[in-house]
């Protein structure tokens, strides 16, 4: 069988491109037949598997082109299937008679009408989380072609460091004696809820007046994405900027290095995260990986990843 993994590109440090990262070439190694088709061209594409786009941005010719020269047996699919850019895959792959195997980012119960009319049409569908799994065949799709395979990390990397490298990052970037608040998610539409996690710093300010001296909030992301919050007005808004901190150049695209996001969790005391939804949550898991407890919502995928009192609230 010979396969092509379309997704974000592997370069890039969202979820999906860390998953593409982490998954392709091991698939690789192992002797599976795969090829990647990465929808951002960042850096060099040095490794015959990873595909370049073509001129489409949202890579509909560059899918009909390398199923054809390279006889896809199926397509796999890890995108954010109901968005409507990606609408043409399903037919497109049909009238190429090319099979589907759908990653399915489910983000909310039930499933939405939309998001099962453009998934129905796979071969297999992928749940990454027990969440994903029940409200998939709770709509009804067949069980035996829906298969639950979380995520993970490598926690030879993403594992908790000494107390001397800890106190020596966080001097670095001025967080000696800090209580850091860490949350890590993309600035891009409003899933992700940053509006929300500010009102409650808000509040936890309000409420602990000694914590405007000894907390930070510290946002890995980008605060001026495009489709995104200004979360620097926003943070003035609420007044709680003096409390907040960005890494400075930080883009959707530029990407952060595996062995400093460790340090980031480390440095940190909590990972936060608002979302109001998920499909997994890689954040979370990698940061329970470095030793640091999180507090996550009641809902989705937060129950099943965070074991209360253990590893964090939910």
């Amino acid at each position: 069988m010979k396969y092509l993994w379309q997704s974000t590109s592997k370069d890039v440090s969202t979820g999906y491109g860390i998953l593409a990262n982490n998954v392709v070439e091991r698939l690789i190694k192992k002797g599976v037949d795969i090829k990647l088709l990465g929808m951002q061209n960042i850096g060099h594409q040095k490794e015959e598997w990873n595909l370049p786009m073509l001129d489409d941005i949202y890579g509909q010719d560059a899918l009909q082109f390398y199923t054809k020269i390279y006889e896809i047996d199926y397509v796999i699919t890890v995108l954010d299937n109901f968005v409507s850019v990606y609408y043409y895959i399903p037919n497109l792959l049909k009238q190429l008679k090319v099979g589907h195997i759908c990653h399915c980012t489910i983000n909310s119960a039930p499933l939405s009408p939309i998001l099962a009319d453009k998934i129905k049409d796979a071969d297999f569908w992928v749940a990454p989380s027990k969440f994903s799994e029940k409200v998939l065949l709770d709509a009804g799709f067949e069980p035996t072609k829906v298969h639950y395979i979380p995520h993970g990390v490598d926690t030879k990397i993403f594992k908790p460091l000494s107390k001397d490298e800890i106190e020596k990052h966080k001097q670095m970037i001025e967080y000696k004696d800090k209580f850091v608040f860490l949350s890590v998610a993309t600035n891009t539409g409003f899933e992700k809820n940053w509006q929300g996690l500010f009102y409650a710093y808000k509040i936890f300010l309000a409420k602990n007046p000694d914590a405007k001296e000894n907390t930070i909030l510290h946002c890995h992301t980008s605060p001026h994405y495009p489709g995104g919050y200004d979360l620097e007005s926003l943070a003035k808004m609420y007044g709680i900027a003096d409390n907040l901190r960005f890494i400075a150049g930080i883009g959707l695209n530029a990407g952060t290095p595996p062995e400093e996001m460790v340090k980031l969790y480390n440095i940190a005391d909590c990972y936060v995260s608002p979302t109001m939804g998920e499909s997994f949550s890689l954040p979370a898991l990698e940061a329970m990986a470095c030793g640091t407890p999180c507090i996550i919502p009641n809902h989705t995928t937060g129950p099943e990843l965070v074991g209360e009192s253990k590893t964090g609230s939910i």
